[in-house]
């Protein structure tokens, strides 16, 4: 009271300590300050009781709201009064309406009310002024007030039979789920009737196909793509029963294209509806895969076997709308048309170029667009369109594959060619791609069946074939006759290289009478002659000598049966003089500094002039037999003379000797 300054005289003063006296000579200043700041403390609190409500969000508020009305059940259950453990803590501590945080809780943990971690923080968010101090005056009265609110609801207690009124161990609130039918079913571009963004992942999911609607699409894919499906589940049916496993016919349909990452993707649930139309009545892992062709192949029942599809598929097929395609409504419909008018006349007045621009960004030639590409083909062409019209024309000319552009074009008439001039070009360009290539003017060596035949031989010499193990396994009859396509084909298998018109000219020769098959045996021994010779059984005394075929790759060194003789009488007379007597060898390494085994005509001739061989044959003989041997090096032909050598030597070991 000494700083007052004057403000009050000495008789003020001593009536104020006469009022507070607390014993004879001692004033009680905390009453005199209690009642000097009563008025501002009301005033704060109330003020911090404001601001602490308006500290919660309106979710926090709902959450709280649902925290309270949990812990007075609890209580009321356990007719259990908050009050008087608070005013205890106010009387020792003399802090009437508050207490500390961890008193409150460990209050209603002695209760058995035990709170979340989430509900203890929006307890200190709400009743709390500066993070210590508890308003427990504020909590006691609402507690009251639910006690009287679930009094006038419920009325008494029913602890006998109502076991649902018994509290939880540990309150812990949830908000009730709200009903949003339209999260998952409604997009945002359908919502605010503009698209502002193009990520596939924003895109409404497709709804599930009925079977009808599933089965026309197959139908439609299987046309278009020319699958002969029955081809893929016979390989898992050896037995021809008609049944497949469930995970055999999954696989076969992915194979197929019928699955979520190939070309026709069908949902998971698309593909169970399958299974299970096709599926065993007892056995519901057993499908039955021939009704399931039978039905796809219903599509192709106008047309005879093994013939040229061509045309358009039925009509309950041919009419079934692009997949992902919208139903725009009338209203749409009439707007679109409209829009469609004004651009027409924009187009055509400013002569603007679209359907260039549209083509370029088609890269796969599919008639589509994405949107975004859609968008950015009117800014290019200077067309302007708002978002709005942008998402009306998405909704009437989009489906799965884009934005149709080919339509779009159709109904404003700014297409070059119609569809008719297109369709012909495009069969034109079929035929002309799927034409039958002319065969090739045979030569007159292709048409020799000598040389064909010899050519045959020479290769399986040298690559020792045995021609009948790549012809039997098209004939599992043992007929010994198989088809010309067959017949040719198991000439490549064995690796013969044979032109087209030598192939042909094979097949005619080796026909089969009254058929039109091709008799591999007889083509097979007449091969098969350069190993063995048949029919010795009948001449005991002829001899058979080894076939040395000619070089397989050049026709130019073939001999009909005059100079194979002439040959034959020249290689007599030379195997009386081989290299192991004459050592004619190392004259022609010396002429081949390079050991390639080739040497020319004259360096053969020099050769054998050396040893005096040349007298020994004619010229006509030195020509046949340069002719035999020869090898086409470049565009200039030398001598084998290792093959010469080779020979004379195998001659001169296998001649005849007279003793006498």
């Amino acid at each position: 009271m000494c700083h007052t300054h004057g403000a009050l005289s000495k008789e003020e003063i001593c009536k104020i300590a006469f009022h507070f006296a607390a014993t004879p000579g001692r004033t009680s200043y905390n009453s005199f300050c209690d009642t000097l700041f009563s008025d501002c403390e009301d005033g704060e609190d109330s003020e911090r009781k404001q601001n602490t409500s308006e500290r919660l969000s309106v979710h926090e508020q709902k959450m709280l709201s649902l925290i309270l009305c949990s812990i007075a059940k609890a209580l009321r259950y356990r007719e259990q009064v908050l009050r008087p453990y608070f005013e205890d803590y106010s009387i020792s501590t003399r802090s009437e309406p508050f207490c500390t945080l961890r008193y409150a809780f460990r209050v209603l943990n002695y209760l058995g009310v035990t709170l979340a971690k989430r509900d203890k923080d929006l307890f200190v968010k709400r009743f709390s002024l500066d993070g210590h101090r508890f308003d427990y005056d504020s909590f006691i009265d609402e507690i009251d007030q639910l006690f009287r609110c679930l009094d006038m609801r419920d009325g008494a207690l029913d602890r006998k039979t109502d076991d649902s009124a018994v509290p939880p161990k540990v309150i812990e609130t949830h908000l009730p789920k709200v009903d949003r039918p339209e999260i998952g079913s409604v997009s945002m571009q359908e919502l605010f009737s503009k698209r502002e963004a193009f990520h596939p992942c924003l895109e409404p999911k497709r709804k599930d196909m009925c079977m009808v609607e599933l089965l026309r699409r197959i139908q439609r894919y299987i046309w278009n793509s020319r699958i002969r499906i029955k081809e893929f589940f016979q390989q898992h049916d050896p037995l021809r029963c008609g049944w497949i496993t469930r995970s055999q016919f999954i696989r076969n349909l992915d194979v197929i294209g019928l699955s979520p990452l190939y070309r026709l993707t069908l949902h998971e649930p698309e593909i169970k509806q399958l299974c299970d139309r096709y599926a065993d009545s007892t056995d519901p892992n057993k499908i039955r895969w021939t009704l399931f062709v039978e039905e796809v192949n219903r599509v192709f029942a106008d047309f005879p076997m093994n013939a040229i599809i061509t045309g358009d598929p039925p009509a309950s097929v041919r009419n079934l709308p692009p997949m992902g395609k919208c139903q725009a409504s009338l209203d749409e419909l009439a707007a679109c048309r409209k829009l469609l008018t004004q651009l027409k006349v924009k187009i055509l007045n400013e002569n603007i170029l679209i359907d260039t621009i549209f083509q370029d960004f088609d890269v796969h030639r599919n008639g589509h667009t994405t949107y975004s590409q859609a968008n950015e083909a009117f800014a290019m062409s200077r067309i302007p369109i708002s978002d709005t019209e942008a998402f009306l024309l998405s909704q009437v000319y989009g489906d799965a594959q884009g934005f149709g552009y080919t339509q779009f074009l159709k109904d404003i008439d700014v297409t070059g060619t119609n569809d008719a001039e297109q369709s012909l070009i495009y069969l034109k360009l079929k035929e002309h791609i799927n034409r039958q290539p002319e065969p090739p003017v045979p030569e007159p060596r292709e048409e020799d069946i000598v040389l064909v035949l010899a050519k045959v031989k020479a290769q399986a010499v040298h690559r020792r074939l045995r021609l009948v193990d790549f012809m039997e396994g098209f004939d599992p009859l043992n007929h010994h006759r198989i088809t010309d396509d067959q017949f040719c084909r198991g000439l490549s298998m064995a690796g013969i290289k044979l032109t087209p018109s030598e192939m042909k000219l094979l097949c005619q020769y080796f026909r089969t009478a009254l058929s039109s098959t091709t008799d591999y045996k007889r083509f097979c021994d007449t091969i098969a002659e350069v190993d063995y010779q048949p029919f010795l059984e009948k001449a005991p005394l002829l001899v058979p000598c080894r076939h040395f075929p000619a070089d397989e790759t050049s026709p130019k060194n073939f001999l009909n049966f005059d100079d194979r003789t002439i040959v034959s009488k020249a290689m007599q007379k030379l195997a009386r003089h081989a290299d192991i007597i004459s050592n004619l060898s190392p004259l022609l390494t010396d002429f081949d500094p390079q050991n390639v085994g080739h040497v020319s005509r004259n360096q053969l001739l020099r050769a054998l002039a050396s040893r005096d061989l040349h007298t020994r044959i004619s010229s006509r003989e030195f020509e046949k037999l340069c002719n035999y041997f020869t090898v086409e090096i470049g565009h200039r032909q030398e001598v084998n003379y290792r093959a010469l050598l080779e020979a004379l030597d195998y001659l001169h070991a296998n001649r005849e000797c007279h003793p006498f």
